[in-house]
């Protein structure tokens, strides 16, 4: 049974990053210009992406919920050495390696089906979370390092 819940919180993460990436992939104005072409997937996701700062910093916040669940479940529920050894290298992989290559078909897909769903949600939160993202967004809060000493 543990296992099985293990593998379901993993899947769901791994999912969150694929649609993190796909996201990312395609700029608006080149969505916009498949969506005027008849492009059925360009449109699905037009108006989702159009949430830009406020989609990237709800799919992170989900990301990190499940990554939190995720690593702690594993680390209470296996043997020591097993438990390290899945958090690390479930830290390379979701992390490391499948933010830094590119988006595939598959992903694309599933990114079109994830976009239905999180429109009405983005509808929702998004005056909840637009001010948090503009600020993070706009870097305020960050000390410019300019070289030089006073």
């Amino acid at each position: 049974m543990h296992i099985i819940i293990a593998l379901i919180l993993g899947l769901l993460l791994l999912l969150s990053v694929s649609l993190l990436k796909n996201f990312q992939s395609v700029s608006m104005k080149e969505l916009k210009r498949r969506a005027r072409q008849g492009d059925k997937m360009a449109r699905s996701l037009y108006r989702t992406v159009g949430f830009g700062s406020t989609l990237k910093l709800f799919i992170w916040i989900i990301i990190g919920i499940l990554a939190g669940l995720f690593f702690v479940y594993v680390g209470r529920n296996f043997n020591p050495f097993v438990a390290w050894l899945i958090i690390v290298l479930s830290v390379w992989y979701v992390f490391g390696w499948a933010l830094s290559v590119q988006s595939t078909m598959a992903g694309r897909y599933l990114a079109r089906y994830a976009a239905i769903i999180l429109q009405p949600i983005l509808d929702r939160i998004n005056p909840l979370l637009r001010p948090i993202a503009s600020f993070l967004e706009s870097g305020a809060g960050k000390k410019l390092h300019t070289g030089r000493s006073r």
